[in-house]
């Protein structure tokens, strides 16, 4: 296995989340704190969901997939924990994210299909 496919294995949310998020060092004022967290905890759930169970074989694996996949697709913001409004709150451009994780994808199924 390469370095680059090690790094990839390594932190599934090294390339779609920015560090900040990622460390807890955004988290502002105390009144604040857990539901930021929260906040980040729901996001960093369904990226790992989405990036976990792309390739799933099996029913429970495919519906987290896609379940993942829907909710970071949608536009919805009515919802406080929807991806778009979890984004807003978290100063994150969501089709930036958006982006880096179909990009993130590429790269596993380039990295599956490589012998």
């Amino acid at each position: 296995m390469g370095k680059r496919a090690k790094e990839i294995k390594a932190d599934p949310l090294r390339e779609v989340l920015p560090e900040a998020i990622r460390s807890g060092q955004y988290y502002g004022t105390a009144s604040l704190q857990s539901e930021r967290a929260l906040m980040i905890a729901v996001l960093e759930n369904g990226v790992r969901y989405y990036l976990q169970y792309a390739r799933a074989r099996d029913a429970k694996g495919r519906r987290k997939f896609t379940e993942a996949e829907k909710w970071i697709r949608s536009r919805d913001v009515r919802m406080l924990f929807a991806f778009e409004t979890i984004c807003t709150v978290l100063g994150l451009d969501s089709d930036s994210v958006r982006r880096n994780l179909r990009r993130r994808r590429r790269i596993q199924e380039e990295l599956a299909a490589d012998p």
